[in-house]
């Protein structure tokens, strides 16, 4: 997998020959790199003359927009070389460049060249499984002698074995009733209070899950058409309507969805290609920030979203395409400080023949801004790391319904006043 290029650059009377660049390994050995790898390694070699003594100069090796420069005060020489380790969470093929710089300035035509790392045999693909203890709790507690509660509900979501998570034990909270929630279904555990004469009540539920990081074919995935979406399972179509948080139909989003793609993309592009378009134009267009809108029409309005705002963006383009998409929300894992939630959520759309595929916006905009680069589109690699406990943009049980419930939710009748609410959720690693 060598790539050979024979430059000859001058900068005053100094010269650099840039001759090879070859992956390799972390020890410099040749390689072909593999989807997953934490760091995709780089070496190159040139020849350096009339450097004047320890002259220093350097060397920047760049993939995508990841890049990191090396010193040399090596002299004169042949054969000298060097290679470097970039970590780069994309699938599909990734752009490299090797340039020399002399008193900070790019010094001849660098070497350049791309390189595709190792896919799946399958569609999607989950490894470097761990698992996890997880456990999160509501509690809710009311100012004293504020008022009557006449009734009470707490709601926390049930964890189910799809995608990257299997779950291996999920007894429930006690006294708690599992309840199939609209429109998709999605189990929630819900308890029921009348007149409870209390002053806080909570609700907790423990869980242990197997959770799997996740990469993808980007060819297998590009082969399904638009034609394959004419015939839907029920578990993909309950993901295309219309929701409180995911306006599709609305002219914000026709107008987005305009502007990202071309005007024949059905007829030039694979819904996969189609659907990492729109991803990157939704890193590319919103700023994360916190709190925010809670639905994608006034995300799109002020420019700016967390990670479940963004991804309702995503998920309402999706939509109004014709590609089923929804909210996978959770938790990360093991994340300091101790015992202190921390909340994300993310996109799943669907495939036909390969099942959901993963897209986490906000993190991708969080390694680099600019979305010229899919990072985290497919190729997931920290999913072992999060929990999930909520797929779905609205969950609706009787008269109540909330658009999130990732972090559990209540509903009471009453004169009563809320005090305070408090949701705290953890995640921690079991050793082999």
């Amino acid at each position: 997998m060598a790539l050979l290029a024979l430059v000859t650059t001058s900068w005053a009377q100094t010269n650099f020959t840039m001759k090879t660049a070859e992956l390799v390994d972390k020890d410099a050995k040749p390689t072909i790199p593999v989807l997953g790898d934490n760091f995709y390694y780089l070496k190159a070699t040139w020849d350096a003359s009339g450097l004047s003594g320890k002259q220093s100069y350097k060397v920047k090796f760049t993939m995508a927009d990841r890049s990191a420069e090396f010193p040399f005060t090596t002299g004169n020489g042949q054969g000298l070389w060097a290679y470097a380790g970039l970590w780069c969470p994309m699938a599909g093929p990734i752009p490299y460049k090797v340039s020399i710089l002399l008193d900070g300035k790019q010094v001849g035509t660098p070497l350049t060249g791309s390189f595709t790392p190792k896919e799946p045999m399958q569609p999607i693909d989950y490894y470097d499984t761990k698992t996890l203890d997880a456990w999160q709790k509501i509690r809710v507690s009311w100012k004293p002698n504020s008022g009557m509660i006449d009734s009470l509900s707490f709601w926390l979501s049930k964890p189910i074995t799809d995608t990257f998570q299997k779950v291996l034990d999920v007894p429930g909270p006690a006294e708690a009733k599992l309840t199939a929630s609209e429109p998709s279904g999605y189990p929630l555990f819900v308890s029921s209070y009348l007149k409870p004469d209390l002053t806080q009540r909570s609700m907790e539920q423990r869980f242990r899950v197997e959770v799997s990081n996740c990469r993808v074919n980007e060819a297998l995935l590009q082969k399904t058409t638009w034609s394959d979406y004419d015939k839907l399972p029920s578990e993909a179509r309950a993901y295309l309507n219309s929701e409180q948080s995911v306006q599709r139909d609305s002219r914000e989003i026709r107008k987005f969805v305009a502007s990202h793609l071309p005007k024949s993309y059905r007829t030039h592009l694979s819904p996969y290609e189609t659907a990492k378009m729109l991803f990157q134009g939704v890193v590319k267009d919103l700023s994360y920030k916190t709190p925010c809108a809670d639905n994608a029409v006034d995300v799109l309005k002020q420019g700016k979203g967390d990670c479940g705002g963004m991804s309702s963006v995503l998920i309402a383009s999706l939509r109004h395409i014709g590609i089923p998409a929804r909210l996978t929300a959770g938790w990360w894992a093991d994340t300091p400080p101790p015992g202190a939630s921390s909340w994300h959520a993310w996109t799943e759309f669907w495939i036909p023949g390969a099942g959901w595929v993963s897209a986490d916006p906000a993190v991708s905009d969080g390694v680099s801004p600019t979305g010229e680069f899919p990072y985290f589109f497919g190729f997931i690699p920290d999913f072992n790391k999060r929990v999930a406990v909520g797929r779905g943009d609205w969950f609706k049980v009787g008269n109540y319904g909330c658009g999130l419930v990732q972090a559990g939710d209540f509903w009471y009748e009453g004169t009563a006043v809320v005090d305070k609410v408090d949701l705290t959720a953890t995640a921690k690693p079991i050793k082999p």
